[in-house]
């Protein structure tokens, strides 16, 4: 009888062994140079003991204070790099791009899930490649301002939501954000609150973070793993990924094939998605590059519908916790806007203030903490450092937004930040910069993010006063700053009031949505 534990015996002997051979080579290509200081691990495991289950950047930051802007483990024979500083993030990921501009491999996600559609997950090849002319030309300047109509309609509902309940901000954020980027993608409105493809993203995204998040999963380091029958101990993973799999396959085409059914019956709505099938269309009628089309509005349904949510909510909290910027924004908004009508896209070059207010939402809660993990496609040398081809690269994006160094007294919500100084002193470094990425595998949809920002943070700001909830007696509820441990980071859960500012700002909701 063959005993439970023999499938894993294999695959874990045959580690070892790959890992004794992998580490003689690379110090014959080491040729005497030292790896980046980081703490001493253990033979054959590496450090996987050192690595923490949740907050690695925060542990990241700790290990700074030890070993410098660079940190390295090797874990089960993967080798890793936490870069904790904003001047070796520029220099590795920038600077020399063609060696850091790839993707790790993540057996859970792109072999067991097949989430190797998101363009995320791309490595740096031609495929990628074939991918960029479509992103330059639809979601960078000047492209996603033809969206501008679509961003200020659902800016107008969500106020409109807000009027009606506004207990449920939170999630009237995430149905309105949902709502966004399904027009903007497919053409598809969101009229219900129970739409099939919001509860699809939704379902989607939160899948999609967990196979992705570094760690989560043994397979990701020992890939031999995926072998491993469902009924053997510790394969729960191989459930998850099976459930997994389904869920990714109906949010990548579902939503792509509804929109070209559409456009071939002529009742398309304009959108990204059929915008791409117009110029692409043959003559025979077939669509050049219909996988690319079909990738490039995925990616850009399943990423914009859920971290634009993580930071208008955000938003609200550090309304609540930070009145003074409140009142400071609504009359900048009052001032360009006045009072008999809500705020456009025209308003923006004259509102400085809300813009700094949103990039200081990037920076004060930053969503991705370690940003999008990139890797390395050679060997590279830095400050006398051997750094090793397929080491994963994760930058310390938190640690860089409250470096107090850089901005003082991080904790603090403070626009002014980033706002020009009537005596003179200088502007901090744009937290925008940090937030959407570093090199060529920056955020392709920033651009469409930010203006998603600007226009719900005016228009809220113009309609509404968000403060403090009150209990039972009437006293002040404190709400907690507390975020999830996800590689996407969303406030928990917290009460606020949000009221109208006037009978007359209330009619213009109301009046913007008939």
């Amino acid at each position: 009888m063959i005993p439970p534990w023999f499938p894993i015996a294999i695959p874990v002997l045959v580690l070892l062994w790959a890992r004794f051979v992998a580490s003689r080579k690379a110090l014959q290509r080491r040729k005497g140079l030292p790896y980046p200081p980081g703490p001493k691990g253990l033979p054959f495991i590496g450090n996987a003991l050192d690595m923490p289950t949740s907050r690695e950047w925060e542990k990241a930051a700790e290990w700074r204070s030890k070993y410098g802007d660079l940190v390295f483990l090797e874990v089960l024979g993967k080798p890793m790099l936490f870069i904790n500083s904003y001047e070796a993030a520029v220099e590795l990921l920038e600077r020399r791009w063609p060696i850091y501009s790839s993707r790790p491999h993540f057996t859970m996600a792109t072999e067991l899930e097949e989430w190797d559609w998101v363009i995320t997950l791309l490595p740096y090849n031609d495929v990628w490649k074939r991918h960029r002319p479509y992103l330059q030309k639809f979601l960078q300047p000047p492209g996603v301002s033809q969206y501008f109509g679509v961003q200020t309609k659902e800016a107008h509902k969500l106020c409109n939501l807000l009027l009606d309940s506004p207990e449920g901000f939170m999630h009237h954020i995430r149905s309105v954000t949902g709502s966004t980027i399904m027009s903007i993608a497919y053409g598809h409105e969101v009229t219900t609150e129970d739409d099939r493809f919001i509860r699809l993203v939704v379902d989607g995204v939160n899948a999609f973070n967990d196979a992705t998040t570094p760690g989560n999963y043994f397979v990701d380091f020992i890939p031999w793993l995926k072998y491993v029958p469902e009924w053997v101990p510790g394969a729960r993973f191989k459930r998850v990924a099976r459930e997994a799999k389904a869920l990714s396959h109906k949010v990548w085409r579902e939503p792509h094939e509804e929109s070209k059914r559409q456009f071939f019956e002529g009742t398309a709505k304009p959108s990204l998605t059929s915008k791409m099938i117009e110029q692409n269309l043959q003559e025979n009628g077939q669509i050049l590059d219909e996988d690319v089309i079909s990738r490039i509005s995925g990616t850009a349904f399943a990423a914009g519908a859920d971290t634009t949510v993580s930071t208008l909510q955000t938003f609200v909290l550090a309304m609540v916790m930070f009145p003074e910027v409140q009142k400071k924004a609504q009359e900048e908004v009052d001032r360009v806007v006045g009072h008999d009508r809500l705020p456009t896209f025209e308003d923006r070059s004259r509102m400085p203030y809300i813009e700094a207010l949103c990039k200081e939402c990037l920076r004060w809660q930053p969503l991705t903490p370690l940003g999008g993990p990139h890797a390395t496609s050679a060997d590279d040398i830095y400050n006398g450092y051997f750094i090793p081809e397929g080491c994963m690269v994760l930058a310390n994006q938190w640690l860089m937004s409250q470096d107090p160094d850089v901005y003082p007294e991080p904790h603090i919500f403070r626009p002014e930040r980033f706002v020009e100084s009537e005596k003179g002193l200088g502007v901090q470094r744009d937290p925008v910069k940090i937030s959407f990425g570093f090199g060529r595998r920056f955020c392709p949809g920033r651009h469409l993010a930010q203006n998603s920002m600007f226009i719900i943070v005016a228009t809220v700001l113009a309609a509404f006063d968000i403060s403090k909830a009150k209990d039972s007696d009437g006293k002040e509820i404190e709400p907690d700053v507390e975020y999830s441990t996800n590689i996407l980071r969303h406030p928990s859960p917290f009460k606020c009031a949000i009221k109208s500012r006037s009978n007359f700002s209330e009619q213009l909701v109301r009046q913007s949505v008939e």
